[in-house]
């Protein structure tokens, strides 16, 4: 048995088996204690990596060993979600930054309604995912080359399979035929009552081609055209949400929904809701941050 799709489920972690929300855990613990992999950790996930990779949709069973699991996720890197009262046009998309790595963990795991991540699709198979942690995480983390690759190694097929148990959407980048598939499914999802979260920055924009670590990047634009997809499908407005994980305080707050106004030219609304939601989610930076946000540049125009 499936659990339902409650948009306004207020805990998502039932959508995990007890065993792969442990292998959760596992991944953000070096993360959120931003040390290198303790030997400890290294023995888990070793272990954790050697079982069998879950269904992507797996049959929720919630005992006590999952409440332990989710209690323990909480107790040892608590966050406070704030601003959910924004929520009020749900299903909707959650448009979150990324902060390095923390904002698609803090978010994935503190977002109190049920949702399913956008996920880039090298990520979901574990020869691919080496590259990408190469580029992105390890990139900052000074080791040795032979100690690197057998980290990335160790870490791949671990992160592959818990971004699976997730149930995600695979992404891929706009000259990718399989992006008219993102955005099927994604619809789809929503028409079932489910809620998407996404990260759309794109780091080619900012300084050394990498997610600022506080704050938000540019944003790509192709995501808003779930907005008319939806639309056409349902007769209803969909609701994005600025949202903002702040790693100084550990927070995660929602801002108020922004909607595309239908009477205007879709090419003109794209670009001004592309460049208002990443106005608000710097101002919720701007509110989180103790040290504040460096100072950015006016969105350039999408070509």
């Amino acid at each position: 048995m499936q659990l339902p799709c409650d948009p306004h489920n207020q805990s998502f972690f039932p959508r995990l088996t007890p065993l792969w929300a442990a292998a959760c855990a596992a991944l953000c613990l070096p993360f959120a204690a931003g040390e290198a992999v303790s030997a400890a950790f290294v023995a888990l996930a070793c272990l954790l990596a050697a079982l069998p990779a879950p269904p992507l949709c797996p049959p929720a069973r919630p005992d006590r060993w999952f409440f332990f699991v989710a209690s323990a996720i909480r107790t040892l890197w608590p966050h406070r979600v704030l601003g959910t009262s924004q929520a009020v046009h749900l299903p909707g998309v959650f448009v979150c930054n990324h902060s390095l790595c923390y904002g698609p963990i803090a978010a994935w795991l503190f977002l109190p309604f049920a949702h399913r991540p956008w996920v880039l699709g090298a990520l979901l198979r574990a020869e691919t995912a080496a590259v990408q942690l190469e580029k992105g995480c390890f990139a900052r983390i000074p080791l040795p080359g032979g100690l690197r690759r057998w980290l990335l190694g160790l870490w791949a097929p671990l992160l592959s399979r818990g971004l699976r148990a997730a149930n995600p959407i695979a992404v891929y980048r706009a000259a990718d035929k399989r992006v008219l598939t993102l955005l099927e499914e994604s619809v789809d999802a929503l028409c079932a009552g489910e809620n998407l979260l996404i990260f759309p920055e794109d780091p080619k924009k900012v300084p050394l081609g990498r997610y600022p670590s506080r704050g938000i990047g540019e944003l790509y634009g192709g995501f808003l055209h779930l907005a008319r997809l939806y639309r056409a499908r349902t007769g209803r407005e969909l609701t994005f949400y600025p949202t903002y994980a702040c790693r100084a305080r550990r927070t995660l707050r929602i801002g108020r929904g922004m909607r595309m106004d239908p009477a205007l030219p879709f090419r003109q609304e794209k670009e001004r809701m592309r460049r208002e939601l990443r106005e608000n989610i710097l101002h919720l930076a701007r509110r989180e941050e103790p040290d504040g946000v460096p100072p950015s540049e006016p969105d350039a125009p999408e070509p």
